[in-house]
């Protein structure tokens, strides 16, 4: 049983309402019209299915299997979703087709596009609501990617279109009454793996769709090319090496495309929730260092530490000056020369010598400035030390127990509560290892499991530090 080589005509009129403008799209479940309604002129899209069935009996149970799959689509109603029409059983030339109405969005998809990291979190906060919306009516899209979701011209809008729903109730027929196998709904490298090895469905695996659509439309490279299938038959995606986006995005993309559907979030809202959470546009990493806080309370602290110890130093010479000037050989001039009242009072005072004399100006301004110079530095550069060593609060360990305490220590100071943290760094130490399979790790002395200790702790340490 295959789909019927006639295409319908321009100008064929079907059902005594739709006028076929011209054919807009084909593929393996039929073909899409674009059609004018006779009574007022509005445009709508005809939806022909495939394959067709020409006995009565099997038009009639396809209807069927056909308002059992859609029945539920058919009751949706939002804006960023086609109104669905009604189905239409008609005759055309001795054979019985079955086609759908649905509402024309004037648009192009996303398919090809390639948007700014604003410009996605704007289309992800723009289409999880309505993601949100069919899964609380328990519809699942199954077939979510970028050729099914159209960018309106109206409002620039996103907006939902291709239900797997409908190619499902196509592929049903096809089994009953053509005797071929189910045909896989979704597009290849979009579909999460509970799809693909068992035919399930769930509102994570719609997430997993838009997760992977959202790093197409970052990268504008294929999926397939964005990811390895290991012999183990798990995914390891290297996306993050052909662009660089806000960390705190490429955290929520990756546990959109979770491998594991239970590990991912499970619904539109909690992922919507997330992003929220950020504000992005502050946070990114091509404006602002890793730790600005940190590093403009340490350039601020050395400044005022350089500008006292200057100050001080200043008022020290000054001093110094001021008192043993008065020792130093006056000029035969005619100036008066003030010299203190203590010594000019004082009978039994002795003026110094000239080798005194020569010995206090060097001492005064050689040996005297280059001391205060050095002690001043040293106490500089320790208060400096002193201030880095606290910023950081890098501990020392001897072992491997000393570096797991060291890590908890200061994860206390920096969470609220430890395990979040646990958490952030399995969740990146099992995406590296998927063949762990999420196993929890062993205190043996196995070489090969003492190195996946190491590299957690170093996972905990850098997060750590991009923490503080």
């Amino acid at each position: 049983m295959v789909i019927s080589s006639t295409f319908l005509q321009q100008g064929l009129i079907i059902n005594n309402s739709y006028k076929i403008i011209k054919l807009i799209g084909q593929g393996g479940f039929g073909r899409s019209y674009l059609v004018e309604l006779i009574n007022n002129g509005e445009i709508r899209v005809l939806k022909e299915f495939a394959p067709q069935v020409s006995q009565l009996e099997q038009i009639v149970k396809a209807k069927e299997l056909f308002n059992r799959e859609i029945g539920t689509l058919q009751k949706l109603n939002h804006q960023q979703i086609p109104k669905f029409y009604e189905l239409l059983q008609v005759n055309i030339e001795g054979e019985n087709r079955l086609f759908f109405v649905q509402e024309y969005i004037e648009g192009n998809s996303y398919h090809g596009q390639i948007l700014s990291e604003t410009e996605v979190i704007t289309f992800l906060k723009e289409i999880l609501p309505v993601l949100s919306y069919i899964h609380q009516q328990n519809v699942i899209h199954r077939d979510l990617s970028p050729d099914n979701i159209i960018q309106r011209n109206q409002d620039q809008k996103p907006v939902l279109i291709d239900f797997g729903a409908v190619k499902i109730a196509s592929t049903q027929v096809y089994t009953l009454f053509g005797g071929g196998n189910l045909t896989k709904i979704g597009k290849n490298g979009y579909v999460p793996p509970e799809q693909i090895l068992r035919g399930q469905a769930f509102p994570s695996s719609d997430i997993y769709a838009l997760g992977v659509s959202a790093i197409v439309l970052l990268t504008g490279e294929d999926p397939n090319k964005l990811q390895t299938i290991t012999p183990h038959n798990t995914t390891i995606w290297h996306w993050e090496t052909k662009v660089n986006v806000n960390p705190n995005l490429a955290k929520i993309l990756n546990k959109m495309i979770e491998e594991n559907h239970f590990h991912r979030f499970q619904s539109a809202t909690e992922v919507l929730g997330e992003l929220n959470s950020y504000n992005f546009a502050q946070n990114s990493p091509q404006t602002l260092p890793k730790n600005p806080t940190k590093l403009t309370i340490l350039a601020s602290s050395k400044t005022h530490q350089t500008e006292n110890y200057v100050e001080i130093f200043t008022n020290k010479i000054a001093l110094i000056f001021g008192y043993f000037g008065q020792f130093l050989p006056a000029k035969n001039t005619n100036k008066t020369v003030n010299i203190p009242p203590t010594i000019v009072n004082s009978p039994t005072q002795k003026q110094p010598k000239n080798w005194k004399k020569i010995t206090l100006i060097l001492f005064t301004f050689i040996l005297l400035p280059g001391m205060i110079t050095f002690v001043l530095g040293r106490s500089l550069i320790n208060q400096i030390d002193k201030s880095v060593d606290k910023n950081s609060e890098v501990c020392s360990y001897k072992n491997e127990k000393e570096r797991k305490d060291c890590i908890h220590q200061r994860a206390s100071k920096l969470y609220k509560k430890t395990s979040l943290f646990y958490q952030e760094v399995d969740q990146i130490f099992y995406q590296k290892h998927p063949e762990l399979n999420n196993r929890k790790l062993t205190n043996s002395n196995n070489r090969k499991e003492v190195k996946l200790r190491e590299e957690w702790c170093e996972i905990a340490e850098k997060l750590l530090e991009e923490k503080s």
